[in-house]
């Protein structure tokens, strides 16, 4: 058992903290311009709400730009639900692109889509839940 008060405020600043960084450290984060953007200069980050577990691209100028320069026109969001263009069609006017990892529509953004990304959600979480095991073994 925990004895000294200090150690309980601690423990229950810790928890707390904990319970509301769950949320974010869980959410699916994914780029963000809601107004056609060339994709380089789309760098906003949304976390999504519950409910939008999809991160959706759609590129409005596939036929002027080119994903590797980054000056295709693109809309990136957050998306319930996503239908993803054939792949295999040819001269798409809107293609769109689905995808369910953190960050995964960076389409012409020159960025690593490693699955190690640690967010700062996660970080706090775990130093959060360091801290608590800390505090249980001091206890013992």
């Amino acid at each position: 058992m925990l004895s000294g008060g200090y150690n309980m405020k601690g423990l229950l600043v810790c928890l707390g903290a904990a319970a509301l960084l769950y949320d974010l450290a869980v959410s699916l984060s994914c780029y963000l311009c809601q107004s056609q953007t060339e994709s380089r200069d789309c760098i906003d980050i949304k976390n999504c709400t519950e409910g939008f577990k999809i991160c959706k691209t759609t590129v409005y100028s596939p036929d002027i730009g080119y994903p590797f320069q980054g000056n295709e026109l693109v809309v990136r969001d957050c998306a319930h639900t996503c239908i993803e263009s054939d792949p295999n069609t040819l001269g798409q006017s809107r293609p769109v692109f689905c995808c369910t990892t953190d960050l995964c529509n960076n389409r012409g953004l020159y960025t690593s889509n490693s699955p190690a990304t640690v967010t700062p959600s996660y970080r706090a979480l775990t130093l959060c839940m360091g801290s608590v095991i800390a505090l249980l073994r001091t206890e013992l």
